[in-house]
């Protein structure tokens, strides 16, 4: 039998191809991770070869932001491949800063001095995420957008809860972070 998988991203165009052609290429990592488990799957399991199937894989732009310093996007990325349990949703940001032409990830753009600094940061995004159970422990390479006037700390399927919970954010008001930014993006 056939496997058909369903493929559709969009991707915002900023008129910076650099910028454009990095977050195709994550994106398209993404679906091919995708793609080498589905043929892990069929491998291991000879009668799963025997049907029709079809997966999914969606990425779609949620946010969208840009000043005179920084673009800022947002996905959600959906993806499921038959004979799994069921989908899976988690978040992918891209922050760049404009003027240095490259990728901002947290370090780039919060600064964190001490223990207390990171104490304060995930007590911060746990009470904005305001959900029963859920309690933001690490701050490492944490997905997060800009957006106006917040930023977003973006948490897939089973990242911080169970998979009934869902994707979740946390966001917090830039003037309450005000501190914590670097100074080059305020």
């Amino acid at each position: 039998m056939h496997h058909i998988v369903g493929i559709c991203f969009a991707i915002p165009l900023s008129g910076d191809l650099k910028l454009e052609t990095e977050i195709k290429s994550q994106i398209l990592n993404q679906r091919d991770s995708l793609l080498i488990d589905i043929d892990r799957f069929i491998k291991r399991d000879s009668d799963f070869v025997n049907s029709a199937l079809t997966s999914e894989f969606t990425a779609i732009p949620i946010s969208v932001f840009f000043d005179n310093k920084i673009i800022s996007y947002s996905f959600v990325i959906y993806s499921y491949f038959s004979g799994g349990a069921h989908p899976v949703m988690i978040f992918y940001s891209y922050n760049y800063d404009i003027l240095k032409q490259k990728h901002l990830n947290f370090d780039d753009y919060f600064i964190l001095n001490s223990k207390s600094d990171t104490t304060y940061f995930t007590d911060l995004i746990t009470k904005a995420i305001d959900k029963e159970g859920i309690v933001m422990t690490r701050i490492k390479n944490q997905d997060f957008n800009i957006e106006k006037d917040t930023i977003s700390f973006n948490f897939g399927d089973y990242e911080i809860g169970g998979y009934a919970d869902g994707i979740m954010q946390g966001r917090i008001k830039k003037s309450i972070l005000n501190d914590k930014i670097n100074k080059s993006y305020h």
